[in-house]
């Protein structure tokens, strides 16, 4: 018999000690109990002798494997949930995790934020899972036994009914029919009243049902939106690193040490020894190099900062779906469109890529949740970037403009590869995309956005090979959303 399931049991396997305790440091801080295994024969054991609610697992193991583990766990302990984690950023590894059924792919080394982020949203993806699969028997059993009990209604009635033509030659016997008849009639009335109840509380309970998926695909945007985000911070922080690993502070140090060992006659060295009269210049040179390096470093530093600010109002978004707060302010569109080139000026500078700004001009302000088509916009650019980074014309145009029904449309062009038409009445569907590496959130949630903000969101393509055209419309004036219950207007 298998032991009690438990939501907070969780197994980390890694043949590397340091990344097993810095895992297991992180759970138990984040109130998660944490076992911990060298290898997955070790975990295999773990297995067999108590339950675990999820099971994280490096690739590379002395023994099997982790792909092999991940194969044992859904074979055996289909309830317990995968993660994988492994040094190697290979889209192989990936795709065969996801093949698994694994929930998330950690490469290592990973912020604990990260971790601690997986870890919860792959424990509250698994109870939502059993809860929708308990619903989902409960409710079909009651329809079940319902139908059961209106069938026989209809059985007893069709039969009351051809008594009631048996005995109808006779006025005596009809008139004692009619009185059953009657009695009959009332009682089915009263148990059709029932069934109405029930029926209610059969349609309350799918519509409570439909709440929580809904919930369970605006986390998956979320986490889509902000991976976008931290894929930016990435880059950055790369660049930085890049640059200071090749910085010519270590040439300063070297100055440094050659006025040191002359200082007792610097003026003779300067201006006699061929070293030294090269050192003013050579200073100079170096003091334009470091400045741009600093400069360099300034300007990546802010572009984390508007990365991180972006993801806090992502949080912050998915924060006001939960408590119900629509925040809309007057903002300018270029001013959006311009936010979002800035959240992607790293993506747009590391592929050189042209980008075209066409404004309209006189556009009015559009009273609007702003980081909402900000959310889209960066989507769509950054997509539009996929199209044309490997292409020779790399270009990228933004129009923004007045639409004659009082709406502003946000287009966002390419010359990139294309779509094509068997591709398109599915575009914005759930799961849908043609990235190698995609998983088909941006655009489904891009749609569901726009239609939230009284707009919507299309495409256009000639074909493979002749880039696409993404096309945002939203109004003026935005409408309320429905069933919001306060709504913050700032100017």
């Amino acid at each position: 018999m298998q032991p009690n399931h438990s939501e907070q049991g969780i197994l980390v396997v890694d043949d590397d000690r340091l990344v097993r305790m810095y895992a297991h440091g992180v759970l138990q801080q984040n109130g998660h109990p944490c076992t911990l295994a060298n290898n997955a024969e070790e975990a295999i054991e773990e297995l067999s002798t108590q339950s675990f609610a999820l099971v994280i697992t490096d690739v590379m193991m002395p023994g099997r494997s982790g792909i092999e583990l991940i194969k044992f766990i859904k074979a055996n302990h289909p309830d317990v949930a995968t993660i994988m984690m492994t040094g190697l950023d290979e889209q192989r590894i990936a795709c065969a995790a996801i093949a698994l059924g694994v929930y998330s792919y950690l490469v290592k080394p990973f912020e604990p934020n990260e971790l601690v982020v997986n870890v919860r949203n792959c424990i509250r993806h698994q109870r939502m899972k059993r809860e929708l699969a308990n619903d989902k028997m409960r409710l079909e059993a009651e329809v079940r036994q319902k139908t059961n009990a209106i069938r026989k209604e209809a059985e007893k009635s069709n039969l009351a009914r051809q008594k009631a033509e048996h005995i109808s030659h006779t006025l005596e016997v009809q008139a004692a029919q009619l009185r059953r008849a009657n009695k009959a009639l009332t009682s089915e009335i009263n148990e059709r009243q029932e069934a109405e109840k029930e029926r209610d509380k059969l349609n309350s309970r799918l519509i409570e049902v439909s709440r929580q998926v809904g919930m369970a695909e605006m986390a998956t945007g979320v986490l889509h939106n902000v991976g976008n985000a931290l894929n930016s911070v990435n880059v950055s922080i790369t660049c930085m690193s890049e640059k200071l690993r090749h910085s010519k502070v270590h040439r300063l140090i070297q100055v440094s040490q050659m006025i040191q060992e002359n200082a007792d006659d610097l003026g003779h060295f300067l201006s006699s020894d061929d070293r030294g009269k090269h050192l003013p210049a050579f200073m100079s040179e170096l003091a334009t190099l470091m400045q741009r390096e600093t400069d360099f470093l300034r300007s990546e530093i802010e572009g984390v900062g508007r990365h991180v600010e972006h993801i806090k109002e992502i949080v912050a978004a998915q924060q006001s779906f939960g408590s119900r707060l629509c925040i809309r302010r007057n903002v300018e569109p270029t001013d959006m469109v311009e936010q979002a080139l800035s959240i992607s000026s790293s993506k747009i500078t590391r592929h050189e890529i042209n980008v075209i700004r066409e404004y309209c001009d006189n556009l009015p302000a559009i009273s609007i949740d702003q980081h909402k088509v900000v959310q889209v916009l960066v989507n769509l650019i950054s997509n539009a970037i996929d199209a044309v980074k490997h292409i020779p014309t790399k270009k990228v145009t933004i129009r923004v403009s007045r639409e004659e029904d009082n709406r502003i449309q946000f287009c966002v062009s390419d010359t990139g590869l294309g779509i094509a038409a068997d591709d398109m009445p599915q575009l914005f569907q759930h799961g849908f995309t043609t990235k190698d590496d995609g998983h088909g959130f941006g655009l489904h949630n891009s749609a569901i956005v726009a239609q939230s903000l009284g707009g919507s969101l299309s495409a256009a393509s000639d074909g493979p090979g002749h880039g696409a055209s993404f096309r945002l419309l939203i109004p003026i004036i935005c409408p309320q959303v429905n069933n919001v219950e306060h709504t913050e207007c700032l100017n």
